[in-house]
């Protein structure tokens, strides 16, 4: 695939500061994509990330890569994400990437619903994704953060036609006994239309994560 085939737009949303290792990979990647924007959010990034997509949606692209400002990632993770999405017919496609959790544990940013111990559906880690016999392999989930997403524009339409009366069409914090992350809902409404979350191990796609 020629860069000028990859008819992609970026995204990304910060606090007001973004990572000095996004700003190089950004810098490195920026001739991949047709159109680059970058938008300030409040604590609650779902109407930001809803912003961007409707500005995306106005474009002639096909593909929206939204990034988060303190991703580092190379150019031809780039290229690999897109090319995957392609030639695999995968209307979204997120970019494996890790984060801290309380105790110092790192844990990969895929999830697949289940039930507690008093029946109570709930988000849980898939610990496996870097495993023997996943990695270098695409992994079928319920959800994935929105750190390093590719979606496609027919993907956006369809979710948006379906949550059209919603303020909040495809980003939204929400849950019952426990809030849901605006990425966890967008990925859930997407999962109910028929189009599930694929994650992109490292190896075979692409690889990507957040800078220290």
């Amino acid at each position: 695939m020629r860069i000028m085939d990859l008819d992609l737009v970026m995204t990304s949303c910060s606090g007001g500061q973004v990572d000095a290792g996004f700003y190089s990979s950004v810098t490195k990647s920026r001739d991949l994509f047709s159109e680059i924007h970058h938008a300030v959010s409040s604590p609650r990034i779902a109407p930001t990330r809803n912003m961007m997509v409707e500005a995306f949606l106005k474009t002639k692209h096909n593909w929206l890569l939204m990034v988060d400002s303190d991703m580092v990632f190379s150019p031809q993770d780039v290229i690999d994400l897109v090319e995957t999405a392609v030639e695999k017919n995968f209307p979204i496609l997120g970019g494996l990437y890790f984060g801290g959790q309380p105790g110092g544990k790192v844990t990969p940013h895929v999830y697949r619903m289940a039930e507690d111990e008093d029946g109570v559906q709930v988000m849980q880690v898939i610990e496996g994704t870097t495993g023997a016999g996943v990695w270098g392999q695409v992994v079928q989930c319920h959800a994935t953060g929105a750190g390093f997403l590719l979606m496609s524009r027919a993907a956006l339409v369809r979710i948006g036609e379906e949550y059209k009366d919603l303020a909040h069409k495809w980003f939204a914090e929400s849950g019952t006994t426990s809030e849901y992350g605006e990425d966890v809902t967008f990925c859930l409404r997407a999962v109910g239309l028929g189009m599930p979350a694929i994650i992109s191990t490292p190896g075979a796609d692409t690889v990507s994560h957040r800078s220290e």
